[in-house]
């Protein structure tokens, strides 16, 4: 925890379902314990993924490809849903990339408090240093809502002053899912 640990990815290294190279770190957890984890490397685009192993298999439990304000390294909020061992892997986006790497695992920020907000509603908010953090160390808001197994949502943040970016996560705050410019305007997020 806190201490940066030095890696390299070369196309010799195990290669997951997915293809590319793969190096694999763990760490033990507390049920409900946050973490920030950050995966950067000049030498390709990273993408951090954690999970546990289920015998030989790998089951995947949050992943990230582009942090907020990182550029193309990655940038990971994980609560442990549980206690027990987890595997973060350290991958690059497209097969055939590889290089030098550097992984950090931090104590994750507390949980941002969460607005409510109705599915069909909109909700309005301002994003300035000192009120509230996303586990990146950048400002933002939390909002919660109610869904419904296999329910689908659009999520749409826009902004006209800066670059948004958003996350989604579980109840027991889990990533889900990140979008940091898929929406209209090139800047928006959906």
């Amino acid at each position: 925890l806190g201490q940066p640990v030095e890696g390299a990815l070369r196309d010799r290294d195990p290669e997951p379902d997915d293809g590319g190279p793969s190096d694999a770190w763990t760490f033990r957890a507390r049920a409900g314990e946050r973490f920030a984890i950050a995966l950067d490397s000049e030498s390709f685009d990273p993408v951090v993924r954690v999970g546990r192993m289920e015998g030989p298999t790998f089951v995947e439990l949050a992943m990230n490809d582009d942090g907020a304000d990182a550029g193309l390294n990655s940038r990971l909020g994980f609560t442990a849903p549980e206690s027990g061992t987890y595997v973060i892997r350290a991958t690059p986006l497209g097969a055939g990339s590889e290089g030098e790497y550097s992984l950090t695992l931090s104590e994750g920020p507390e949980p941002l408090p969460a607005q409510p907000v109705a599915i069909g509603d909109t909700g309005a908010g301002a994003l300035t240093h000192g009120v509230g953090t996303s586990a990146h160390g950048v400002p933002a808001d939390a909002w919660r809502f109610e869904g419904r197994a296999g329910q689908r949502v659009r999520i749409d943040m826009a902004s006209a002053e800066f670059d948004t970016y958003l996350e989604l996560f579980d109840a027991n705050g889990v990533s889900l899912a990140t979008d940091g410019g898929g929406g209209p305007g090139g800047s928006n997020s959906r």
